[in-house]
């Protein structure tokens, strides 16, 4: 599949304005490359506010490695990513002191304020472009998959009905432990676990800081879109920005090809063309914030992800 993307975009390219590629302003490329490292370290705070309020502090260096290693699992891997890269943060936050729940609940507490931090942003760009449909559609569609993760959230502070989630959880719990020939039982699991999830919350300051860092996050990577059209020329398509970037995220979601290779570059290409961005500027500006904001990114997470690896086996080397 990589073969395959990479054959088309070089396919785009011959059929491209090729010049065009060549008169990218340098500072304004300097300026995306930072709004995008900004955008992960926003992003790693988030993951240490969270952690923090369990009692478990890391160091926003060792935050940032964890960030970009599981984001380059997330974005290599196809169809499995993000399951894969929840399972290396798991792993990364279990090895920093964590407990099973407290890596329960910062896992679900992040990715539900940067999911809403996402719809909220998104539609507040639909609304600004003067579609209010778009902005209504946008939120509702973006806020169902976070409704699990709420309601587990709600349900723990509720004797009645964490005995619901109880068996629900312990169920699943015993076929995944069927699967992999486990002993633990699944009953005594799930209620420990629920039991850490409602022990866990975040003070006022705490959550303002985690929901300041999760919109951060998505205004500074779209940001970085936006230096990537201004380095090529063009005027930023800001009212329509957010849709576009909507689109570009959307195509990333698919997933048919690692990192999204082909499917997002059209993407970007098409909605940026389509938002006002010469057809000749579009496709160059696309690949820009890629190689930004996913080649160079993907780079570091998978150096940050060699050095994980290679220190944990020199561990259990010494423990042998």
């Amino acid at each position: 599949m990589v073969v395959i993307g990479v054959v088309w975009v070089a396919w785009v390219l011959k059929g491209s304005n090729r010049p065009s590629l060549r008169v990218a302003h340098p500072a304004l490329l300097a300026l995306a490359v930072g709004l995008e490292f900004g955008s992960m370290n926003s992003f790693a705070r988030v993951q240490r506010i969270a952690l923090a309020a369990g009692g478990v502090r890391i160091s926003l260096s060792q935050a940032l490695r964890i960030t970009y290693a599981s984001n380059a699992v997330s974005v290599t891997v196809p169809v499995a990513g993000s399951a894969a890269a929840t399972a290396n943060t798991a792993s990364e936050y279990r090895h920093q002191g964590a407990d099973p729940g407290l890596i329960a609940w910062t896992l679900l507490v992040t990715g539900i304020v940067s999911t809403v931090a996402f719809a909220l942003i998104t539609a507040a760009g639909a609304v600004f472009s003067g579609n209010g449909w778009a902005a209504i559609a946008g939120v509702a569609a973006t806020l169902f998959g976070t409704v699990p993760l709420i309601a587990i959230l709600v349900a723990v502070r509720s004797a009645e009905s964490r005995e619901t989630v109880v068996r629900l959880l312990a169920s699943a719990l015993r076929l995944s432990f069927r699967v992999l020939r486990k002993p633990t039982a699944p009953t005594q699991t799930a209620k420990r676990l629920l039991d850490d999830l409602a022990s866990f919350h975040l003070g006022r300051f705490a959550a303002a800081k985690v929901a300041f860092f999760s919109t951060t996050n998505w205004l500074l990577d779209a940001a970085c879109l936006g230096a990537a059209v201004a380095a090529f020329g063009e005027p930023v398509p800001w009212r329509s920005m957010f849709a576009i970037y909507a689109a570009g995220i959307g195509a990333a979601a698919i997933g048919f090809t690692p990192a999204g290779i082909g499917i997002v570059e059209a993407a970007l290409a098409s909605a940026l063309a389509t938002g006002g961005v010469s057809s000749s500027r579009a496709l160059p500006a696309a690949l820009a914030y890629r190689a930004v904001s996913c080649w160079l990114v993907l780079g570091v997470g998978w150096v940050f992800f060699a050095r994980s690896r290679a220190h944990l086996a020199n561990q259990h080397s010494h423990v042998d």
